[in-house]
């Protein structure tokens, strides 16, 4: 816990979940949960293999899966709440990724308007990616856009 009664939660961002290669993952959030840890996933990508980890039932977070491609409508709306609701922090990290000059960038901001507004609703105190890819950038970004480090 930190501070005497502030429960921590933390939200991990991945790019697929569940996935059967990434047990380490699982076992780390399980191992997580049994210290008290509130967990929410954030899935960039739904999974595509049926085949699971045996100790997935176990697992007590929620997941929600941050709309892709094909859901751009309600991105866009998540994009316009972020701009009312964030305003300052949200301009300048449009500005941050504007300057990078990487198309895919902006993919990643409007996904993680997504991952900004859960995590503030959601109460999450940290954001969480284990991999210097697509899902660390969308964190990133969220974590400029919501201030949640």
């Amino acid at each position: 816990m930190s501070g005497a009664d502030t429960p921590i939660s933390v939200g991990y961002v991945l790019k697929k979940f569940p996935v059967l290669s990434e047990t380490f993952i699982l076992n780390e959030i399980l191992a997580l949960e049994r210290r008290g840890v509130t967990i929410h996933i954030f899935s960039l990508e739904r999974p595509n293999d049926p085949r699971f980890h045996e100790a997935l039932p176990r697992l007590k977070a929620r997941v929600s899966y941050v709309p892709d491609v094909q859901e751009l409508g309600a991105l866009l709306r998540h994009n316009l709440r972020a701009r009312r609701t964030f305003g300052v922090q949200y301009l300048r990290t449009w500005c941050y990724a504007l300057s990078q000059g990487k198309p895919s960038l902006l993919w990643r901001l409007l996904q993680s308007t997504y991952v900004a507004h859960e995590a503030r609703r959601l109460k999450v105190s940290h954001l969480h990616a284990h991999f210097a890819t697509r899902p660390a950038s969308v964190a990133c970004l969220a974590s400029q856009i919501s201030g949640v480090p």
